[in-house]
């Protein structure tokens, strides 16, 4: 039997990049508009060379620290769907922490250095809505074993993002999905 764990909801990517102690003291001083501009387009909105670290890259680009895709824990749902044959069975439909509790699956947060040798970062987070996880369709032998299930979660700042699922000790690969009604968050960092 096969099976598919799809994630929707809200959630999305997170970036980070390590910056120069100059350009998080200018950007940290300007409005936060004018570094979300500088982000979007850096071609376009001027920044002065201690404080182009975008150096013409798009957003998305910028990771060298870190780079994350997937939804939040707490504003998703979890569906479960096995295939045999030509059917197709949903056998599990609920929000993510429901979804969990009721399958008894571990929960697993995992902690990153994110600042790495750098003292100083930023992190870009593209807010989406729509389906942020789609797993390749996994051999199930006799029943599914919803306890053999581990979700990955890592923290960014004030972000959660669900990064990673195994399935009895082997990571489901993410298909993707179609996400959309984006937004961006930027936030500048210093290590403590």
């Amino acid at each position: 039997m096969l099976s598919r764990i799809l994630i929707y909801g809200t959630g999305g990517e997170i970036v980070q990049h390590g910056i120069s102690k100059e350009a998080f003291d200018y950007w940290s001083k300007l409005p936060e508009i004018e570094l979300k501009d500088y982000i979007l387009d850096p071609q376009k909105a001027h920044a002065p060379y201690f404080a182009d670290f975008a150096e013409g890259l798009d957003w998305w680009e910028l990771d060298n620290l870190s780079h994350f895709n997937g939804p939040e824990p707490l504003n998703s749902t979890l569906v479960i769907e096995t295939f045999k044959n030509e059917n197709q069975k949903k056998v599990l439909d609920t929000s993510f922490y429901s979804a969990v509790s009721k399958m008894n699956a571990s929960v697993n947060a995992e902690k990153v250095n994110f600042f790495g040798d750098h003292e100083y970062m930023i992190q870009i987070y593209s807010y989406e809505k729509g389906g942020h996880y789609s797993s390749e369709d996994f051999e199930v032998v006799n029943k599914f074993d919803y306890q053999e299930l581990e979700f990955v979660i890592n923290s960014f700042n004030n972000e959660q993002l669900i990064t990673r699922i195994n399935y009895k000790g082997k990571e489901l690969l993410n298909e993707g999905d179609i996400t959309q009604s984006k937004g961006i968050y930027i936030s500048l960092h210093k290590k403590e």
